[in-house]
């Protein structure tokens, strides 16, 4: 795998899609709908992991052992429009790789640049894109668990920014005492410690703060978190 990856979590919905600056080395992930301008990255020299649309397939070229193939694809009308706008320039066709795979008893297609089968298999391409999925559980728990009820009370900037930060503050508190309860003997995946779990368990814990010294404040939280949020 590449040094380091920017994962893109945009939707189809987003203005602002991609994550900037990219480069030699890094690798771009996204969703469906996206191959098409994601490829204009391909000049930073970064590569690319992009869920297919079944209709931009292009043309097969040349099946690969480990059953993905080659594929020669050109930038759509409109990439190249934007692209001109831009002031950049897109190649005219770029040559990539395309992989089949199973998603909830239905086929899907990743594209990417990463040609080698043997250097990139297909199967740890798969479970990569799958890891992509990390972050949309991260909008889930910040939205629907912890986010606002309605719109943030502030009326002036600061106070927005403010509340926003702490929207964003505690879910990633609660991420970290089941990433300690996760590495506490024995070891589990942190994947398998339930956070809506986690938020049961520090919201009873709550009463039993109250007149408590700094140094029971201190006592961590990962056997209770391990036992509760695990089962």
């Amino acid at each position: 795998m590449p040094a380091s990856a920017t994962i893109a979590t945009a939707n189809a919905a987003s203005p602002t899609p991609w994550p900037t600056p990219s480069g030699p080395g890094d690798l771009l992930i996204a969703d469906r709908g996206f191959w098409s301008s994601s490829r204009a990255f391909t000049a930073t020299g970064a590569n690319l992991l992009v869920r297919l649309q079944s209709n931009h397939l292009d043309t097969a070229q040349d099946e690969l052992a480990d059953g993905s193939y080659v594929s020669m694809m050109w930038p759509g009308k409109k990439v190249r429009l934007r692209a001109a706008r831009e002031g950049r320039t897109l190649p005219k066709q770029t040559v990539s790789r395309v992989i089949t795979f199973t998603k909830d008893d239905k086929v899907a297609y990743l594209g990417t640049t990463l040609l080698n089968p043997e250097q990139y298999p297909a199967s740890e391409l798969i479970a990569l894109y799958r890891q992509r999925w990390e972050i949309e559980l991260a909008f889930d728990e910040i939205k629907n668990h912890l986010g606002p009820s309605g719109p943030l009370r502030s009326r002036t900037p600061e106070g927005v920014r403010q509340g926003l930060w702490s929207y964003l503050t505690v879910p990633h508190a609660i991420r970290q005492f089941a990433h300690a309860a996760a590495l506490a003997d024995p070891t589990v995946d942190t994947d398998r410690i339930s956070y809506l779990k986690c938020v049961r368990v520090i919201r009873r814990s709550v009463p039993s703060q109250l007149g408590a010294t700094t140094t029971k404040l201190a006592c961590p939280f990962p056997k209770p978190l391990k036992r509760h949020a695990a089962d």
